[in-house]
C-alpha cells in the first residue's frame, strides 16, 4: 500500500506567496519614506550646523569673510560633496538630489552683517520636505551690526 508524505497544496503555496506579496507592498513604501526622512534630518542638522559656525566665526573674528566655506566646515563638506554650491562670494545654494532648495546669503551693509536664509519654489518632495524643516525666520541672524556688539 502506498503511503503519502505530509506536503503543502498548490494552493497553500500560492496563498503563502499572496500574503507575502502584500507585506512586501506594505513595507517597502515604508522603508523609503525613512531613508528620505534621513537625508532631510541630516539636511537640517547640516544647514543648523553651518549657522552655528557662521555665527561662532563672526563673534570671534568681528566680521564675516566673502566665502562661506571658510567659515563653516559644514558647508565647506557640503560643496566638496555636491550638495552645495558656494562659488558665489557671500552666498550658498544648498540642494537636494541636484535641485536648488535653500540659500544662505550674508547681507553687507554700512553697520550691519546678516545671515540671510530664503527658500526657492520648486516642486521636488524632498525639496519641500526640507523647506517645511529649516524655517527662515528661525535661523536668520545678526552677525555684526547694532544689535550685536563683536
Amino acid at each position: 500500500m502506498y503511503t503519502s508524505k505530509p506536503a503543502f497544496t498548490m494552493i497553500e503555496l500560492i496563498f503563502v506567496i499572496v500574503i507575502i506579496g502584500i507585506l512586501a507592498a506594505i513595507a517597502v513604501p515604508k522603508l523609503l519614506a525613512t531613508r528620505s526622512d534621513a537625508k532631510v534630518a541630516t539636511m537640517v542638522m547640516k544647514i543648523g550646523n553651518a549657522i552655528e559656525e557662521i555665527s561662532n566665526y563672526t563673534n570671534s573674528q568681528k566680521g564675516a569673510l566673502s566665502d562661506l566655506t571658510k567659515m563653516s566646515n559644514s558647508l565647506a563638506e557640503m560643496a566638496s560633496a555636491n550638495e552645495a554650491n558656494c562659488s558665489s562670494a557671500n552666498i550658498c545654494l544648498i540642494k537636494m538630489d541636484g535641485v536648488n532648495c535653500v540659500k544662505l546669503a550674508i547681507i553687507h551693509t554700512s553697520t550691519n552683517d546678516d545671515l540671510n536664509i530664503s527658500l526657492f519654489n520648486t516642486t521636488n518632495k524632498l525639496c519641500i520636505y526640507l523647506q517645511e524643516k529649516v524655517k527662515p525666520m528661525l535661523y536668520e541672524a545678526r552677525l555684526r551690526g547694532t544689535m550685536v556688539n563683536p
